[in-house]
């Protein structure tokens, strides 16, 4: 459980660049490959920034839970894909 929190508080200050990233998602291509593949490149940048600069105190605290930086960007990831395709779901059915 406590995993599982520490996830969620990391990806809280994400949930803003992603509700972002899904109102232009769905304006310039609302299919659900094309979400993927721009949501699996957000999680690359993500990844590429935190390596280089190594983030001490975030990854101290991942790791005393068990959680390596890869596991935990896959979490993430699959936490947004989630939430994206639930989003696109619910816009084309109004579209």
């Amino acid at each position: 459980m406590k995993v599982l929190k520490a996830i969620f508080l990391f990806y809280k200050p994400l949930l803003i660049w992603s509700l972002v990233a899904n109102i232009i998602i769905s304006i310039l291509m609302p299919q659900f490959g094309s979400a993927l593949i721009v949501k699996f490149v957000i999680i690359l940048v993500l990844y590429r920034v935190l390596t280089e600069n190594q983030q001490q105190i975030i990854s101290q605290v991942f790791n005393q839970l068990g959680l390596t930086l890869k596991r935990l960007l896959i979490y993430i990831f699959l936490i947004d894909i989630t939430f994206t395709f639930s989003y696109l779901a619910v816009v084309k059915e109004f579209i």
